[in-house]
């Protein structure tokens, strides 16, 4: 299997929800109201298949994301 993670920032969103595909862990949720609404986010998840992580953001009128997999090497 392998390991993904990803961060997301959105400038504008006040807040977010993580997609409730299964496995999905949300590890950051965070708002900063000052000086203009700014939301964080990160989660991971383990699988064997494709995968996205898609968090849904209220307000949002610009954001970024960044998405790291980590694949297991065969020993062979």
């Amino acid at each position: 299997g392998s390991l993904v993670y990803g961060a997301i920032g959105a400038r504008g969103g006040s807040g977010a929800t993580l997609s409730a595909a299964s496995g999905q862990v949300e590890t950051w949720n965070q708002v900063q109201v000052l000086p203009d609404k700014m939301f964080g986010g990160a989660a991971y998840v383990f699988d064997n298949d494709n995968r996205t992580l898609t968090w849904n953001v209220a307000g949002c009128y610009n954001s970024a994301t960044a998405i790291v997999a980590v694949k297991r090497l065969s020993a062979n």
